[in-house]
């Protein structure tokens, strides 16, 4: 199902008008890759097949824009990949930023890897979780964080979100982030172009940051 709706956004600035659209698949009948290629008149011939486990399979999406204060955010919501979101917006100095984040909702076990299942203890596990990627087409201070962060709010729970839990942003490039599980112990790890820190979901992390050019 879609829905549209404008509205009308008052405060310290002048009214401006928000467009906002939402779309849900109707039970499993989600909207995949083929679908939407065929949408822009690709033919049959020209579109690859997509493997089950790869497939898009889009359960929901999200769409907000501002045309007073120039901000545009959508959500994604996959069956296979989990949550994506994309931020479109202009930082104080009037100047174009983007945000894309994706965060994958499922775990993924390393247990029956043939060098791992070699050398793991029978009683343990190992997997990793909470995988998340978030890239930044340029520095993002504390305060514009913040902003960015609100406007994904309002698309949604769970969608990942500007790392900013020290309120100095992140810096322009790719933070990725997961979690690794070996039996009980927990082992955050991010992975950053920058100084980073790690998302809402881990509480604590081992940073390894990659030497900037």
């Amino acid at each position: 199902a879609l829905q549209l709706k404008l509205n009308q956004t008052t405060g310290s600035q002048a009214a401006t008008g928000v467009l906002s659209a939402s779309w849900k698949a109707t039970g499993t009948n989600y909207l995949q890759f083929e679908e939407i290629a065929h949408a822009f008149h690709f033919p049959s011939d020209q579109i690859p097949a997509i493997p089950e486990g790869l497939s898009l399979s889009l359960t929901a999406a999200t769409l907000t824009y501002d045309f007073g204060q120039k901000k545009l955010g959508i959500g994604f919501d996959s069956a296979t990949y989990g949550k994506a979101v994309f931020v479109a917006m202009q930082n104080p100095a009037r100047t174009w930023q983007f945000f894309f984040g994706i965060a994958i909702g499922k775990s993924i076990s390393l247990a029956k890897l043939p060098l791992v299942e070699e050398f793991l203890p029978q009683d343990k596990s190992l997997e990793v979780n909470k995988i998340q990627v978030v890239l930044s087409s340029s520095q993002i201070d504390g305060p514009f964080a913040d902003s960015i962060n609100a406007l994904i709010t309002t698309l949604g729970t769970s969608f990942p979100q500007v790392p900013n839990s020290d309120k100095k942003g992140m810096a322009a490039g790719v933070n990725f982030s997961l979690n690794v599980d070996f039996g009980s112990s927990k082992f955050p790890i991010v992975l950053g172009t920058g100084p980073s820190t790690a998302p809402k979901q881990l509480t604590a992390s081992t940073s390894l940051e990659a030497p900037s050019s």
